[in-house]
Parts: C-alpha cells; structure tokens; sequence
C-alpha cells in the first residue's frame, strides 16, 4: 500500500492533526488539529469518502474532540480559549463556552451525555448541563454553513453552564467520568486529585498524595475505585465513596501504561524500568503483586486487555510487542498470581512501538511505530497479517471503528490514512494541499537546495 496505490487524495490538514473521532455510529469522522477547522467525513459514501461538512470558528488549534452520545452534537476544545458546540447535521454553533484564561485541553460528555465537561490549562474544570428542545445559538459568521431559520432547523440540545469547577492552580492533565457518569475526576500539575459531583457541581474530594504532576486518573470499571498516577512513580488506588487512599503502590519508574482487566480484578502497569506489573485484587479487596512480566527491553509504552480479558498485549520502544494470555481472573480470597504465558513475540517494527488496539471481537491486534508502518496482527497465531506503508513519518495512533471494518491512522507526517482492516487496502489519505500543490519546479534556477525543499514540503513536484 505505497504512494502509488493512493486512490485520490482528499483535502484534510496541512499540519499534524491533533483528534480524530469517530461518531457513535460509525457513520462520520472528526479530524481536528494544529488549524482551527474541523472537517467531517463521511468514510461510507457511495461515492468514496466524502467531506461532509467544514466546521469554521475557532481561531486557534483544537486541541479536544468529543460527539454527544446521540450522535447529533460535536463539542470542540482549543487553544482559543473556547469551547465549541456543533450542530452535526448542519454545521451551526448551538453555543461558545467561555470563561476560561488559558487554552482549553480536553472535553469530554459523561456517558448518559447529560453533563459536558471541559478542563483547561488555567487549573479549572467547568460542567456544562446538556439541555433539549433549546434554541441553538448561532455566530452565523463564525460557521461553516450559513444557519437554518428556527422554524427549519431541528434544535435538540444547549448547553448551560452548570459549574465551573476551580480548585486546581496549575494546568490539568487528565479527566475521567465514573461509569454511571455520576462523578468526575480530574488531574494536576499540583499533584491533588479533584473528585466532583457532575449534577451539582460540588466539589466532592480533594485528594492529595502526589508529589509531582498527576498523568492518568482512571476509574475502575465498578467505579468504587480511582487509580492515580504520576511523574513521582508512584500509583494510588483511591476509595470513592471515602476519599481516601486504600492502598499505594510501591513504584521505582514512571509509570507510562496502565490498563484494567475488564472485571476489575486485574491490574496491569508499565513504564520505564522495562517491567510490566501485574497486580491481583486480594481477599481484602486491595491489589497485590503477582508478577513482573520482563522480555521487554526498552519502556513500555503501551498495554490493553483485550475486550473479553483473556489477552495482554505490551508495545516498547524494543521494537516488539508481547501477547500474553491469562487465566480467567481468580475469585476474590484466592491466591493472587494469575497464570501468564508470554505465548509470542511479535516482531517486525524496526523502530519504537508507540501504539496498540485489539478490534472489537478481540482476534487481532493492531500496532504503530516510529518505523512509518502500521501492521495488522492475528491474536491466535501471532502473525503479521499486513504491513501497512504509507506514512513518512512515525505513526502516532491507531483506532478501530466500532463495527471493525476500517483502520484510521495518524503520523507526524501530517497525514490520517483510511484502511479496509479485513484484507488491509488502502482506502484513502485525508490531507490538505498544500499551497504549493502541483507547481512543477523542475529546471528551476535561482532557488537553493533549502528553498526547493521547503516548496515540495508544501506541494511542489520535481519530476
């Protein structure tokens, strides 16, 4: 799937793309990054992927993507201080967020898509209440399309800004909703932890234990438990309902990777120090160390379960990535250490693995590496099954349509590729022209070596 399978070349981004989401059902995708545009695609179209709709706003990079859970609203997060919500059948603003002072990092619907939340650089996190049957309001000229009139356009939500939620002094890294979508936790460089209530806005904990930055805040899957992490290679297992730290993990590496089993009962880490760490949930109720996986010779930068829990899959800046299988998690009050067998070494990335993702039905296995390629692994026998090259540069991500038919992929060269996963076909590359695209320079004079190739960067051909 090199250069000289590319279908057509469809007009994207001229510089990286910070997100790319796909819609609940699958029917459009969102690529938003360094410019200040979101483009929305339809991948399924009769016709071949086809831009649906440019929605125009913001005038900084957007920096966070999230599609209510309807399908029917699109939030936007950016460096302009403002969060965005979009009407996706029509390209019209329903509303711009503001109230923040510094860049806007994340955003994110709680899983009933009743409640919005949005955190920024300047330490606060603000909930936004999701409403229906509100008018929209439209900045006519700040949109794509020119907006419907009231009696035309269908108005299903707003946004009413419910809370905003001020306690962190410093910029935050990470939020997460509990599964019931009942609390929000959020995380800091101050090192505390912010446990709010999404309806009220009250601020439930503050949790204080970190002594540097706090990277990754993740529920578990019940949600009675948090667990913490930072640059002070330390980890905290958080009660809820208390507020309180019931177990610290003893940590010698910052912590990169951290994944649940999807029963809770299992836990997996990873980072600098090349180990993975399988942790065991205990009579008791707290995590016990039942392994330290070692193979890897270099970080580790990635770890998943697969969706059925009976696959570990590692990536490290090895090269390699390891597919470890599991005993069914054991019950509760019996011995810790699960059964782990390393059943193969996938090898064939030639530079640092940063990315993984099973598919749906959990049979394969999808990896991304600073080499430039993507490939396609089966989970059962271990091997490759495609090699995808065509990006020039390092693969950053990997993601999976929910229905598991198409491979999006997204490098620093500034290029997110669409790829048929059954067979690994290229489908299509979403990127924009540059402003150079197609002017010939060949037997120019006068221009320096420097000066010709910052011209083909942006689009020039010398044949």
């Amino acid at each position: 799937a090199g250069d000289e399978d590319v279908c057509q070349m469809l007009p994207g981004y001229d510089h990286n793309a910070y997100r790319v989401l796909y819609s609940p059902d699958g029917h459009l995708l969102a690529i938003a990054g360094h410019r200040s545009a979101i483009r929305l695609w339809a991948p399924n179209a009769p016709n071949g992927p086809t831009l649906h709709r440019t929605l125009l706003g913001h005038s900084d990079p957007i920096l966070g993507l999230a599609f209510h859970t309807s399908g029917k609203m699109l939030a936007s997060s950016s460096m302009d201080q403002t969060v965005r919500l979009w009407d996706v059948a029509s390209g019209q603003t329903y509303a711009t967020l503001q109230g923040y002072s510094n860049w806007l990092v994340e955003v994110a619907f709680s899983p009933d898509g009743r409640t919005l939340a949005s955190s920024g650089s300047d330490g606060t996190v603000q909930l936004w209440t999701v409403s229906k049957n509100i008018e929209p309001n439209s900045i006519a000229q700040q949109t794509a399309q020119p907006p419907s009139s009231p009696a035309e356009q269908e108005t299903p939500f707003a946004l009413d800004l419910g809370h905003t939620l001020r306690a962190h002094k410093q910029t935050i890294h990470s939020v997460d909703f509990s599964p019931d979508g009942t609390l929000l936790a959020s995380g800091s460089n101050t090192g505390v932890v912010q446990l709010w209530h999404t309806h009220s806005g009250q601020r439930m904990q503050s949790l204080p234990g970190h002594t540097d930055f706090v990277r990754v805040v993740r529920f578990s899957p019940d949600g009675q438990q948090l667990l913490s992490g930072g640059r002070d290679e330390i980890m905290h297992l958080w009660d809820v309902a208390r507020g309180i730290v019931v177990q610290r993990f003893p940590q010698t590496t910052w912590t990169r990777a951290a994944a649940f089993h999807p029963t809770g009962n299992l836990l997996a880490t990873g980072g600098d120090d090349r180990l993975v760490y399988l942790w065991g949930r205990t009579g008791d109720g707290s995590f016990a160390l039942g392994a330290r996986l070692t193979g890897h010779a270099g970080a580790i930068f990635g770890i998943a379960f697969s969706p059925d829990g009976t696959w570990l899959a590692t990536c490290s800046g090895d090269r390699t990535i390891r597919l470890w299988q599991l005993v069914p998690p054991r019950p509760t009050g019996e011995p810790v250490a699960p059964t782990l067998v390393c059943v193969t070494v996938l090898k064939g990335h030639t530079s640092w693995v940063r990315s993984l993702c099973f598919t749906p039905d959990g049979r394969q296995l999808v990896s991304g590496s600073d080499d430039r390629t993507v490939r396609v692994w089966d989970v059962a026998s271990g091997q490759c099954r495609a090699t995808l090259a065509g990006h020039i540069n390092s693969v950053q991500g990997v993601a999976i349509h929910p229905a598991g038919q198409w491979l999006v992929t997204c490098a620093l060269d500034k290029k997110i590729n669409v790829w048929q996963l059954e067979n690994g076909t290229y489908l299509n590359t979403y990127r924009h022209p540059g402003p150079y695209t197609g002017m010939k320079i060949t037997g120019v004079s006068g221009i320096s070596a420097t000066q010709k190739a910052a011209l083909k960067a942006l689009g020039a051909v010398e044949e």
